[in-house]
């Protein structure tokens, strides 16, 4: 639980409801903790450019059970979804920071041998972004498709590696005469934190817990 200015003087008064004192606390809890995931939504959406309703709706609340000492928490998704990644995956390092894992494709482009080991991709002016600015699923599977067809690309296909040397550093797309880069290789991403989780979490806390408390226990009085 946070650390909750005031906290103390409340739970003496919870004691004093005897059997009653979990109910209470646990509906204060829950309502606290409904209270972070909303604020952690809007704290998503000012931090991220056009963050998609995957990553908003990421974060999640284990409730509080009105049996013993009630505790609940607010967490980040880790079960696989979109793209088959979990939420974790990728706020993970924008709240603690650090180097972010492997997308799907890029495994993909990895065990085609087009990516090398260690390597990212990143999108190239060429991509086809989705309206979140992300390499649309639908043009990713497109070169995947192809690539595997032929890894780096026959005359007739439409995607293909591109080299600086004998150093693989890209896919890039034909269009007509000419050819556009759609996706780049680049070393492991490492991010700084961008959301203080953390902080979101016991701001609210500390601002609605007490009042959660004296609601939940005026609920039980009546």
């Amino acid at each position: 639980m946070a650390d909750v200015t005031g906290l103390d003087e409340v739970l003496q008064v919870l004691d004093r409801l005897g059997n009653d004192a979990p109910k209470a606390l646990a509906d204060a809890i829950n309502h606290t903790s409904n209270q972070s995931r909303i604020a952690l939504k809007q704290e998503i959406q000012s931090v991220f450019a056009s963050p998609t309703p995957f990553t908003l709706n990421a974060i999640a609340v284990d409730a509080a059970r009105p049996v013993g000492d009630p505790e609940g928490s607010v967490f980040v998704k880790d079960m696989a979804g979109g793209k088959n990644k979990a939420p974790t995956d990728w706020l993970g390092p924008q709240v603690f920071g650090g180097e972010r894992n492997q997308k799907a494709s890029e495994k993909t482009l990895h065990a085609l041998g087009v990516l090398p080991a260690g390597m990212y991709t990143v999108p190239g002016k060429g991509a086809r972004k989705d309206s979140y600015g992300n390499i649309s699923l639908g043009h990713i599977r497109q070169i995947l498709t192809s690539l595997k067809r032929t890894k780096n690309g026959s005359k007739g296909e439409e995607y293909f590696v591109i080299h600086r040397g004998k150093s693989p550093i890209g896919i890039a797309q034909r269009v007509g005469k000419s050819a556009q880069v759609v996706l780049a290789f680049t070393k492991q991403p490492n991010y700084t934190e961008r959301l203080d989780y953390s902080a979101v979490v016991e701001r609210v806390a500390d601002e609605n817990l007490i009042s959660n408390i004296d609601v939940a226990v005026a609920k039980l009085l009546i």
